[in-house]
């Protein structure tokens, strides 16, 4: 067996041989349980060398705590690169993602597993994304097979030489790529030198944990209006996300499966976001990891089928399922209504973990400001041609110039007063707007904003109690009615009513109960008496019925529960949004102070100039006096 030395100059030797793949052969090394060696069956080219040594530079604990990573790479005799070392992904625990996401084969191979345990896995494989795109890495050719599974739901990244990598100023691309992974705008492109970004990476993420919340379907099969039957690629290629809520692209989600609408608001998002035709701001993978965790938090055993594990704020959507019941869009049923109070309690601690910005910096006065210059300052000094010119000169001549000058520095002084309560206005002026238009009254503004959005939501259960009620009177109406429609008139019914006077009423339509109204005093034959004996009846009945009142219906109440509950989630979607607009607002808020604090600086430096020549003006006009 060949031997090799690895990047610290130490002998690496081979033992038996782990697997075999189109690129290369993998060993057990020597005397390194933990450790295999990948040797390529062609020696790589001078840049697939280069990328392999940057990606041992790179190498790192939370890189190797995700993935098989080279740790250096491992060269022959002569010097050149053979290959690598890693960790060892043991294959008798480990199995490609597939096999799990796939009913069929979890049976088989995670017999025991439940909705918790996929949930926790997707979980983990958005940590595992997080981690590579915080060091600047891409997984590129994202695929199932590329990720691996241990029993315990431990993931690892294999086959990383080639993922797209990140050293300094150098950028080592994937030249490969799994269509039924990779995103619509790089359909049908040669992937060979292309620069891929995290969103590119972000939709093959998404798709993996499509795959493992809808039992193995992929996002964009579905059932197409026109017949047509594409394959993914070109599905994808066309933005016919199956199960979108929110576009009609033209395809449906396959019979009996689960729908979006079967997940908590927050994930629709998500996978709205994840498969939107704009290809662009997906959700981050740090992001998925957290509403993951949010899920995880939430998972119940169903109440009819404890092995099957769902939001405990949706209902059961396998049962629904099983039962061909499609879930409303984001509306539990009754069984399973919105807790108002703990969603606001979960998006309320987004909002508190925004801080409050600090309020605009205290305006630091340029330096000290020089005096306008005045071109026709006087020749006054104490020099001794000034003595000899005044003891010599016309002294009206001298007054007459002295006059002439303190009426130009009179003028001159008002000027710069003028000035200066100009620019005082001004500057009074801008603080205000700056204070108004601050990143921290903006933000008080938002916060505000939110609270009554807050107040918004909360006010829908007096709205349902309301609409109930009504709801309750109107069931209540029409149960009376159809209870007096039942009672007919008869001899036995009312002292006094015989055959005659029944016969009469019956003539006019008045047979029952609910005949007897303020009309009946217009029939002929029905005199006073019969009339407040015929009111009397229909009273007395009246009260009886209201005595025995029915709750309202479970199928009204359901009704009106369902429907406050679309009005509670569309409220909660608008915070939601409100909460990452503000996120996203802050720092152009923050940005938009600078331009006005330069302006309050270049004003206050105008104001202090004009304040410095009018004290020069008044200091010399008392030295003309």
């Amino acid at each position: 067996m060949t031997n090799y030395v690895d990047g610290k100059g130490q002998a690496v030797v081979l033992a038996r041989t782990l697997g075999r793949g189109g690129q290369g052969t993998v060993y057990a090394v020597l005397g390194r349980r933990d450790t295999v060696a990948k040797i390529y069956l062609n020696p790589p080219d001078q840049q697939t060398a280069r990328k392999l040594d940057a990606l041992a530079k790179t190498s790192d604990t939370q890189l190797l705590s995700v993935s098989a990573w080279p740790q250096s790479v491992l060269k022959d005799h002569t010097g050149k690169v053979q290959g690598f070392v890693m960790p060892l992904v043991d294959a008798s625990d480990f199995q490609e993602l597939h096999m799990l996401y796939r009913i069929a084969a979890r049976r088989q191979s995670f017999p025991n597993v439940d909705g918790r345990f996929l949930v926790h896995v997707a979980r983990n494989v958005a940590r595992g994304f997080a981690v590579l795109h915080m060091h600047g890495h891409l997984m590129g050719d994202v695929s199932s097979r590329n990720v691996m599974v241990s029993r315990g739901g431990t993931v690892r990244f294999i086959d990383t030489d080639s993922f797209q990598i990140k050293l300094g100023s150098e950028t080592y691309p994937c030249p490969v790529g799994t269509p039924e992974f990779t995103p619509p705008e790089l359909q049908g492109k040669a992937l060979g030198k292309l620069l891929r970004t995290a969103d590119h990476d972000l939709f093959g993420l998404a798709s993996l944990i499509f795959h493992l919340l809808f039992d193995g379907r992929h996002p964009y099969a579905g059932v197409h209006d026109n017949k047509a039957a594409p394959s993914l690629a070109e599905a994808i290629a066309a933005d016919q996300f199956a199960y979108s809520l929110k576009r009609r692209t033209g395809v449906k989600p396959p019979p009996a499966t689960l729908r979006l609408s079967s997940l908590h608001l927050t994930l629709q998002d998500f996978f709205e976001r994840a498969f939107s035709p704009v290809h662009r701001n997906r959700p981050a993978a740090s992001e998925w990891e957290t509403v993951l965790a949010d899920l995880s938090k939430h998972l119940t055993p169903c109440r009819n089928k404890p092995s099957h594990w769902h939001d405990r704020r949706m209902p059961c959507p396998e049962c629904l399922k099983n039962q061909g019941v499609p879930t409303q869009a984001g509306v539990p049923p009754s069984a399973q209504r919105i807790n108002v109070e703990v969603e606001i309690k979960r998006i309320w601690l987004a909002v508190q973990a925004v801080p409050m910005p600090l309020p605009p910096q205290e305006i630091i006065r340029k330096e000290i400001p020089e005096p306008f210059q005045i071109s026709d300052w006087p020749p006054l000094s104490d020099s001794l041609l000034d003595r000899i010119w005044n003891i010599f000169s016309s002294g009206s001549l001298e007054e007459q110039r002295k006059r002439r000058y303190r009426e130009q520095l009179i003028e001159a002084k008002g000027q710069h007063q003028y000035k200066i309560e100009s620019l005082g206005e001004k500057i009074a002026q801008s603080f205000s707007h700056q204070q108004n238009q601050s990143a921290q009254a903006r933000y008080k503004t938002a916060i505000k904003e939110l609270e009554g959005l807050r107040r918004e939501v909360q006010v829908i259960n007096q709205e349902e109690q309301q609409e109930l009620r009504s709801q309750h009177i109107n069931q209540q109406q029409d149960l009376l009615s159809q209870y007096l429609a039942q009672q007919i008139i008869g001899t036995d019914m009312i002292s006094g009513v015989g055959p005659g006077l029944i016969a009469t009423l019956n003539q006019h339509g008045v047979s029952n109960a609910k005949h007897i109204t303020p009309q009946i005093d217009r029939i002929k034959g029905v005199g006073p008496k019969r009339q407040q004996d015929l009111r009397a009846w229909r009273a007395d009945l009246e009260r009886k019925f209201r005595s025995t009142s029915a709750p309202l219906s479970p199928q009204a109440t359901g009704k009106v529960q369902i429907s406050m509950d679309r009005k509670r989630a569309a409220k909660l979607k608008v915070i939601e949004a409100a909460v990452v607009q503000l996120k996203n607002d802050l720092p152009r808020w923050k940005n938009a102070e600078l331009p006005i604090a330069d302006k309050i600086s270049e004003l206050q430096f105008e104001l202090a100039r004009h304040q410095k020549t009018l004290d020069l003006i008044e200091k010399t006009l008392a030295g003309l006096s």
